[in-house]
């Protein structure tokens, strides 16, 4: 659900004219740090937003940046 979405963001980012060059590549990191997670064995779609962005920070070995937080926040608003 949480790719469907980020898909989806990343079409209207595309889409607009003035996106800039950090959305596409917010999105892109975020895209790959969505891929690593083993959705067979993480309740992924049973994780609260705070939990998403442990684990999300746990894969990038960083803290997220104010841009790929926000995203992911606004992930979870469309859900």
């Amino acid at each position: 659900m949480l790719l469907h979405k980020l898909k989806e963001i990343e079409i209207a980012i595309d889409d607009r004219k003035n996106s800039s060059l950090e959305q596409i590549q917010t999105a892109s990191t975020l895209k790959d740090l969505l891929l690593q997670i083993d959705y067979k064995s993480e309740h992924i779609t049973d994780l609260s937003l705070d939990r998403t962005l442990d684990l999300l920070i746990h894969l990038k070995g960083d803290d997220l940046s104010l841009e790929e937080e926000n995203l992911v926040r606004t992930i979870f608003v469309t859900i």
